[in-house]
């Protein structure tokens, strides 16, 4: 880029000065500043400093407690660096990437993306740019310019020390300062830009130490402003190395005996009364069991447990509800709307574990139930409740209380923006079953998925549906995805999706029309937008469908989500039915993933999905011709005769669409 604009490196600050106003000028952006790593801007900071005033620069970098805040000439520096980063266009990305970015990045923004000319870096990152630049000569190196002519020479790259500048010869120095300062002794003569005291406080950090983010817990080895994993601010703090500790042997809370000789009837499954809840469970809950409950804000955490510690406490189990989120008072309300009211039915409110532990004195529960984990604090660790500490050592506290009393224990836990469990990952290692409860906002229908399951599957699903009286169970779903129409309906096809090992119908619903637009709208609900353009583009190279100048609309009934790759078969018939205007027969299902050479591919658990919809009445199935051939399912016809099912095999897509009467 210098060639390019006709400029050479800068001799003095002024120079470098003139030489950003005249890249901006050009067109280009001088500078990619890293100031996400602190050293970049101290590098900056400490070569102007000493620029201005070598001698305070000299005092602060052998002072034993360094207060550069009292010092004019560092006000005055950092003035002096305004006039440069204040400069309109100075920076790529402007101050405020500028603020979060780090130095690698900084690095391939000027010499990858090309949109800078310059960044600051240290001597040993030369040869590495050199290493992976596709034009190694193009890349120039200059020195940071001093202040003026005959002004001390900058000394500081890429460190995070303050550099005194030496007057006598290196191993001279390197003497004097060992004999002062222990941790020098393992420099070697070639470090001479790690000379000095260390910035913080003119000690070194204890052995071991290290930095840790308070909200996910990753650890680095210095500390930085930014969390390398969740990418939070100011969360990075200190934490000592743990002490080594001598194991000695100590009493054992019961002796080892073969596994043959233990009893399982402690660990034996009770049913909640909410036989969705125990389907997902594997059967119930198991005393000394911990279950992590984990949704959205307002999806019905709350009031499924309140339900579920209701059902517990009808059956006669002492249960303890302890909220720390709503006020006693609050939990009664909701309580008395959804018929929860029930006399083995205790309630809390309490946000300290003390407090929750002294309540599980008084009441002796069977059944406990923490709303929520992330609002509990432990009297004994540092921290704000819901931080990473306190949620594991809440956590680690409560599990060990299940355990210990064979308390069935149920966490509601809260999740974050992306959908994943708020809190460290440890945390769904300590618990015994994690649960998922989602739905959407717009729609009653909820559902309770097992994502870990120490005592029963881990593929279930439960189905409920919110009402004004709270929350239902529901046995039969389907219905709730299937339309009925007076008449038939062109632009409609039913396909059976699996959730867990349920199988569910679900109804997809195409709607095509013309379009004056360049570019006409393709928009989806309930299906992933990637595979509908897939299936769109087969349809037009594969079964002659011209949908180029046409909009493409295609949803599920009932808001539901379809993610497994099933449903291509009857979106691809969906839509064909609405281009054509043709209804399809009302009784026709369309099960089969449609890949881009046109065929129709086969999908697991082919033989649940027809009874099913079998058992709902359904006539006629199309199903992927290479069923028998790689697999030990029945054949199409031994389908036909156990179902009671017309079943259509369909090798690609256009004989699919002829088996469904769009051909």
């Amino acid at each position: 880029m210098f060639r390019e604009v006709g400029v050479q490196p800068p001799r003095l600050w002024s120079d470098w000065l003139a030489l950003n106003r005249t890249l901006t000028q050009a067109g280009v952006t001088p500078l990619s500043l890293a100031a996400g790593d602190g050293w970049v801007l101290t590098d900056f900071l400490e070569n102007v400093l000493l620029g201005i005033a070598p001698a305070v620069y000299a005092g602060l970098a052998t002072a034993v407690d360094p207060r550069p805040s009292q010092q004019p000439q560092f006000a005055a520096a950092l003035r002096l660096l305004g006039t440069m980063w204040s400069a309109p266009g100075a920076l790529a990305g402007g101050v405020k990437r500028s603020l979060v970015q780090q130095f690698p990045d900084a690095l391939v923004e000027v010499f990858g993306h090309r949109r800078a000319a310059m960044v600051l870096a240290s001597d040993f990152a030369e040869p590495v740019v050199r290493s992976f630049a596709a034009e190694p000569d193009d890349i120039g190196v200059f020195t940071f310019p001093p202040l003026a002519p005959g002004a001390a020479a900058p000394v500081v790259v890429g460190g995070d020390v303050m550099v005194e500048p030496p007057t006598q010869t290196l191993p001279e120095f390197l003497q004097q300062l060992t004999s002062a300062c222990g941790w020098l002794r393992g420099l070697s003569a070639a470090s001479p830009r790690l000379l000095g005291m260390a910035k913080a406080a003119g000690q070194t950090k204890s052995k071991g130490t290290s930095f840790a983010c308070s909200e996910c817990g990753w650890t680095t080895p210095r500390w930085i402003g930014r969390c390398g994993e969740c990418q939070a601010w100011g969360t990075v703090a200190e934490v000592g190395a743990p002490k080594a500790a001598r194991i000695t042997a100590g009493p054992v809370s019961s002796p080892a005996m073969p596994i043959g000789k233990v009893s399982a009837i402690e660990a034996e499954s009770r049913p909640t009364g909410i036989a969705e809840l125990d389907r997902v469970l594997g059967g119930g809950v198991v005393p000394g069991a911990v279950i992590l409950l984990a949704g959205e804000p307002g999806v019905g955490k709350s009031t499924l447990l309140l339900e579920v510690a209701a059902q517990s406490a009808r059956r006669g189990q002492r249960t303890l509800y302890v909220s720390g989120e709503e006020s006693a008072a609050q939990v009664r309300l909701r309580a008395g709307r959804t018929d929860a009211l029930v006399d083995e039915l205790y309630l809390a409110a309490e946000t300290d574990l003390g407090a929750v532990v002294g309540q599980v004195d008084l009441v002796d529960p069977s059944f406990l139930v923490i709303d929520s984990v992330q609002t509990m604090a432990h009297p004994e660790i540092d921290g704000a409740p819901g931080g990473v500490t306190q949620v594991r050592e809440v956590t680690g506290a409560l599990v060990r209380l299940a355990k210990e009393r064979h308390i069935a224990v149920v966490l509601v836990g809260h999740v974050t923006k992306e959908g994943a469990i708020a809190g460290p990952r440890m945390l769904e290692h300590l618990v015994d079953v994690v649960l998922a409860f989602d739905g959407d906002r717009h729609s009653g229908f909820r559902m309770v998925r097992a994502t870990k399951n120490r005592f029963g599957p881990s593929d279930e699903v439960g189905c409920f549906d919110m009402v004004d009286t709270g929350i239902v169970e529901v046995s039969d779903p389907t219905g709730l995805f299937v339309s009925e129409h007076a008449e038939p309906v062109a632009g409609t096809c039913v396909t059976v999706m699996m959730e867990g090992r349920r199988p569910l119908l679900a109804e997809v619903q195409a709607l095509v029309g013309p379009s004056a637009a360049p570019q006409p709208r393709r928009t989806t609900s309930g299906l992933e937008s990637s595979r509908v353009a897939m299936v769109l583009a087969v349809l037009s190279n594969r079964a002659g469908l011209k949908l180029t100048d046409k909009e493409v609309y295609v949803a599920t009934v009932g808001g539901v989500k379809i993610t497994e790759p099933v449903a291509d078969l009857a979106v691809a018939i969906a839509v064909a039915s609405s281009v054509m205007d043709r209804p399809i027969h009302p009784g026709l299902i369309a099960i089969g993933e449609v890949g881009l050479a046109g065929e129709v591919r086969r999908v697991g658990g082919l033989e649940k999905r027809l009874a099913e919809a079998a058992r709902l009445g359904f006539t006629k199935a199309i199903v992927p011709a290479d069923v028998p051939n790689r697999s030990k399912d029945l054949k199409p016809m031994d389908m036909q005769a156990k179902y009671g099912l017309r079943i259509f095999s369909a090798a690609d897509l256009p004989s699919a669409l002829l088996a469904a009467g769009l051909a």
